[in-house]
Formats: C-alpha cells, structure tokens, sequence
C-alpha cells in the first residue's frame, strides 16, 4: 500500500510541477499545408491524461479544438507517445511522437502520424521556470528511486530504514491533502458539468430556471475547480449563449405556430359557416318538397288528377335531393381541412356532428317524402291496369255470353274457345266446366279465369299429341331414308372397290415404259390412254360421292360420314398414285423425243461428212441406215440386230425447253378437273348403270 502511494504521490507532484513550469506551448514549423494551418498557435495547459498535462489550443480550427495529450502503453507500445488530435484518445490525430517525457518533445514528430519525421516541425516551451521545473522532476525522480531500492533490499514497509525513508521523502500528509484537493476538484468540476449537461437538455420552456441554476453552482463552487475554472468558465458562457439561442428559435417557433394556427382557426370558421348554409339550404328544399307532396298523400285522386298533382313534383324532388347531396359532399372533402386547427378542434367537432345531424333529417325527410308519392302513383297505376283489365274481362264475357244469362252455357264455351284461340274444345272438357256450376248450368263470369285455363290445357294436350304423331312420322321416314342411304354407300363402295383394277392397268404399263431389261419398249400411247380412262373413273367416283352428300338429310350427316370414310381414303390413295403415273409418262415421253433428236443429229453429221470424202452416197446411205431407224417393237430377227433401247429415265439429261414441257404435261394432271373430260364418261359409268366397261 505504501508503494502505490509513493507512486501516486511522486506522479501528483511531477505533473504539478510540470503544469506550473509548462503552462504554455508554441507550436511552429510543418511542412504540411493542411496539418500545419491546424495545429500551428498557442497552447496551454487544460487538463491532465495519464499522468501527463493535456494542452488545447487557445483558438479553435474550424469550430473545433486541438489537443496535445499523452497516450500510456495499455493499448500497446505503438500508441503510447504524444499525439496532436481534436479528442484525448480519438481516432482522428494529426502528428505524433513516441517520446515517453513529460512534457512534449520539441522535435522528432511525424506528420502525418504514420508518416516520416518532420524536421521543421517544432513544440517550444514558454516560461522562465523550464529548467527549474526539469530539475525538480529529476530530483523528485531520484528520490522515487532511492525510496524503491530501499524498500526492496529487505527492509520492508516496516523495517527501520524503510519506514524512515517513506517519512522523510514522501510526505504522507502531504499525499493525502493533494489527493482530497484533486477529488473536491473532480467533483466540484463533476457538479458544474452537470449543471452545464441540464441547459443542454432541459426543453425550451424552463431554459430560464435551468440557466440560473448552472450560474448559481459556478458561482459557488467555480474557485474550487482549479486549473479547469477558465474550461469550466468558457463551457459555461457557451451553455448560455446556445440557451439563448434555443430560446430565441422556440420564441420564433411559437410565433409562427400561432399564426398558422389562426389562418387555421379562420379557415375553421369559414368552412363551418359554409356547410351551415348549405344545411340551411337542405332543409329549405326538403321543406319545400314536403309542402308539395302533402296535400297529395293526405287526399285521395284518381290516376290522372294524381298525375295533374304532381307535375311538379320531379323538379322539387331532384332540388331536394341535390340540396342534400352537397351537404354530404362538402363535409366528406373538407372534414379534414375543418380538423385541422387543433386549439378549436373539440369545439369543431361538436358543431360537425350537430350538422350531420341535421343532414341525416334532411335525408331521412326527403326519403320518406319521396317514397310515399312514389308508393302511392304506383298503387294508382297498379289499381287502373287492374281496372282495365276486368273491363277487358267484362266485356270478354259479354261478348260470348250470347242469352246475357251471366252464364257460359256448352255452346258459348265452345265459341270461345273456337273464336280466341281457333280450336274445337273436347266434349268432354266442356261438360266437366259446365258440371262444375253450383246450378249446373254453366260457367258464371267471376270462374271466367277456369275456362280460359281448361281450353289452354287442352290446347296443349292436343299439340302434344299432334307433335308425336309428326315424329313418328319422322321417324319412319328418317329410317327409309337411311336404309336407301346405306345401299347408296354399299354400292359406292363396291364402284370404288372395282376401280382398284384400272389404276393397276396403268401401273403395269408405266411399269413396262420403265422396264430395265434391255429389251424394246412400247410406245407411251397405251399408258397415255388408260390413265386417260382412270382418271375419268376418278372423277366419276368423287361426282358419285359429292351427290350422295349434297342429297342426305342433317339427320343423317354423321351417318353419311361414317360410310364415306373408307371410300374417301380410297379415292386419295388413287389420287396420288395417278398423279405419280402421270408424271413417269411424262417423263418417259420427253426421253423419246430427246433420243429422236439426239438420232437425227448424228445422222446429218454423218452424211455431211461422207460427201466431202466422195465417198458412194448408196453405201453411205447404207451404212448409216442402222443408226437413223427409230425405236420399233421386236421383229422377229435375233435380238442382237434389233435397234438400241432409249437410254435409261436417270441418265436423261434435259434441257430447259423440255422441263419447261414436262411443267405444261404436268399442270393438266388435277385429278378434280381431268384434261379430257368427255372420254373417261364414254367409259366410266355410274354405279347405278351398267358396270360392265369397269
């Protein structure tokens, strides 16, 4: 315990003597333009920070102070020096020296603090007790130490040597008393902090007692602050000034919030005032349209003095209702506006729910009026169709009621039901309404209403039993139709069935046009004719199937289509095989024709060239007779002497005239339209003729 005091005690007296030696700092130099317009002035001491004095700046730089402090090693031995920076222990910092002393070192600061040594950076001390004070710390320190050694070499806090030299040096008392004087200094330093912390935060209103307060603790225990009275003073002055401030913007503030607050109020009134009048006005029209409706709900008219009556009533009605609809229009878009002044708002809404009041009567009033003329003008009407139409009945009766009994006897039952509705009424309904009669000798006026019902039964019952006979009717006729239908597609069918054979005639033949076997090959003119004929065929099998659809009744469409199907799937599949004859017959035509050329060519090559030698034009003639003969059918001479065959379909090569032929041979070939139209109808015929040419 007596360690830590010695401790204490040496490091209470060293900053004392520092503070009293170093009150002032200079500082000059720095080669960095920003750094040095910040940290370049005067200093003095203001407070201390572990165990060293703190010096603030006497000016601020831009409304912000510059401090030196000094920084132990407890976040680590590369913070610990003194540093340039706005805060003790902040994160922003402008220079700094690793230096341990107790005061500021005068050179070797690096600027920025991560930067190189400034060397024209400098931290001069003012003060004619410098090296008295240095002095004092070194002698203050070697008794510190001479004190410690003793302690530690085995005399111990109670041993005689170290018990008098503690005494001697230290000062016990005398550690004590500093020490009371640094605590009532905190807190009377604490006491006034905390008066100046209540200014800043107490509201605007009790600025003047909370400023009065902070005065009276400064006053009374500002001496006690020591070297913090000036700080302590300055924060003081500046704790007022900003009060005064706060108090001048709240002053402004409430200014300017009452006078809005009275534009509000008179906006208040003059709406209030503007939705009373158009209540007044409501009620005015809905008065008005009372007074018109009345003297007609308390009389009793007939429909056209009602209608006379209330003439005017429609107009009245739409002011009324106009009127009310602008009272609840106003109030839904300007409630809010009407609320808004909240210094009357209480007051506000106690007149807006007097004047919803008085807008529901208004409707309430206008409905009621409204609704009864309406309900009584219906009535009316309801009750002269009404009239009408007993009249109408009346006169009905009258008109059939022949004897002017008041009855309907058989023969007046059945006249009308024969002159209203042209239909003879069953006996037997007629003597079941003439039974029905109390005196059994008809129908009176007032059971009008049974015979006109009887009749329109047995108006029903009879058209029921005349649309069952139709459909009987239609039935039978339907199944007839369909039975001849069937055989009409049984028939189609065996037609198409037989037509397999011609299209097969034309494929054997364009089979032998395009026969490999080396052999002489026919002329085109036999594929040319049966295709011809099968396509006549075709074109008589699709007319045949088109009339069998154009005949059929819509009952029987689906049947129809049903059995045209297969024939219809047939007659495509000749469709495309036709097409695909015609076009190899085509072809095998224009490789003909291309041969013949090719022939003719040679041959007057030949003979050109005979003449020019002088050779025997005979024996010339002779010799190219062979290669002149066209394609022939096989003689009966050996095959060998038989001329060449007409080169393959593939190996054709045809010029552009001859496709442009083959386009023109092909165009024709539509199945629906056949190039020759009156041939295939020599020799096809219809399923119904004679299928012998099939």
């Amino acid at each position: 315990m007596q360690d830590f005091s010695t401790v204490s005690f040496t490091r209470i007296r060293q900053t004392q003597a520092i503070q009293q030696a170093a009150s002032k700092l200079i500082v000059s130099g720095c080669q960095n333009e920003t750094v040095a317009g910040i940290v370049r002035g005067e200093y003095v001491a203001a407070s201390e920070n572990h165990g060293r004095p703190v010096f603030r700046r006497t000016e601020q730089s831009n409304n912000m102070d510059v401090l030196i402090y000094f920084w132990d090693d407890r976040d680590g031995a590369s913070f610990s020096g003194w540093w340039f920076g706005p805060a003790v222990g902040g994160d922003q910092v402008w220079a700094y020296s690793p230096d341990k002393s107790m005061v500021p070192p005068s050179s070797q600061w690096r600027v920025p603090y991560d930067g190189p040594v400034d060397a024209s950076f400098s931290v001069q001390v003012v003060g004619s007790q410098e090296q008295q004070a240095y002095q004092q710390m070194a002698q203050q320190n070697q008794q510190y130490q001479q004190a410690q050694q003793g302690y530690t070499q085995g005399c111990g806090s109670c041993g005689p040597c170290g018990q008098a030299g503690f005494q001697q040096n230290m000062g016990h008392q005398e550690w004590q008393e500093a020490q009371r004087r640094q605590q009532e200094e905190q807190n009377a330093i604490q006491m006034v902090r905390q008066a100046i912390h209540r200014v800043r935060t107490t509201p605007p209103e009790a600025l003047d007692q909370a400023c009065a307060e902070m005065q009276d603790v400064f006053n009374k225990i500002g001496s006690e602050c020591g070297n913090m009275w000036q700080r302590l003073q300055q924060e003081v002055y500046q704790a007022t000034q900003m009060a005064a401030e706060r108090k001048e913007t709240y002053r402004q503030q409430r200014e300017e919030e009452e006078k809005r607050m009275k534009e509000r109020e008179a906006v208040t009134a003059q709406l209030l005032q503007e939705l009373s009048q158009l209540v007044v006005a409501a009620e005015g029209s809905v008065s008005e349209l009372k007074e018109k409706v009345q003297p007609i709900m308390d009389t009793s008219l007939d429909l056209s003095e009602l209608d006379k009556s209330s003439a005017g009533f429609d107009e009245v009605k739409g002011k009324a209702k106009a009127s009310c609809r602008a009272c609840s229009d106003f109030l839904l878009s300007k409630r809010f506006a009407m609320e808004e002044a909240r210094s009357v708002v209480a007051e506000t809404r106690e007149q807006l729910v007097q004047l919803q009041r008085k807008i529901h009567g208004a409707f309430v009033n206008m409905a009621t009026c409204v609704n009864g003329l309406e309900a009584k003008i219906d009535g009316a009407h309801r009750k002269e169709k009404a009239l009408k139409h007993m009249e109408k009945r009346e006169e009905l009766f009258r008109k059939y009621d022949v004897d002017n009994d008041g009855m309907l006897n058989a023969q007046e039952i059945a006249a009308y039901a024969q002159g209203e509705y042209s239909f003879q009424v069953p006996q037997s309904v007629i003597d079941r309404l003439v039974g029905s009669g109390d005196d059994r000798r008809g129908v009176d006026k007032q059971n009008l209403a049974r015979v006109r019902q009887a009749v329109g039964v047995a108006r029903e019952e009879a058209a029921v039993k005349r649309r069952r006979v139709e459909a009987e009717k239609r039935r039978r006729e339907l199944e007839a139709e369909k039975e001849a239908l069937e055989a009409k597609l049984e028939a189609a069918s065996k037609y198409v069935e037989e037509s397999v054979g011609v299209v097969e005639e034309v494929e054997l033949a364009a089979k032998e046009l395009t026969d490999e076997s080396g052999v002489s090959k026919p002329g085109p003119e036999k594929a040319e004719t049966l295709l011809e004929t099968a396509k006549g065929k075709l074109a008589a099998i699709k007319e045949h199937l088109g009339s069998l659809e154009s005949g059929c009744s819509e009952e029987l469409k689906s049947t129809l289509q049903v059995g045209l199907g297969p024939c219809q799937v047939k007659v495509k599949d000749f469709q495309e095989r036709l097409s695909r004859l015609s076009h190899t017959v085509a072809q095998y035509k224009l490789s003909v024709e291309a041969t013949k050329e090719e022939t003719t060519s040679k041959t007057q090559e030949g003979g050109e060239g005979g003449a020019s030698e002088g050779t025997d034009t005979q024996n010339g003639g002779a010799t190219a007779a062979p290669t002149t003969t066209p394609p022939a059918a096989p003689a009966a001479d050996p095959p060998a002497a038989a001329p060449p065959a007409p080169p393959e379909m593939a190996s054709v090569q045809q010029p552009a005239a001859a496709a442009h032929e083959v386009q023109k041979e092909d165009s024709p070939m539509q199945i629906d339209e056949p190039a020759q139209a009156g041939k295939p109808q020599e020799t096809g015929a219809a399923p119904e003729g004679d299928k012998s040419g099939a």
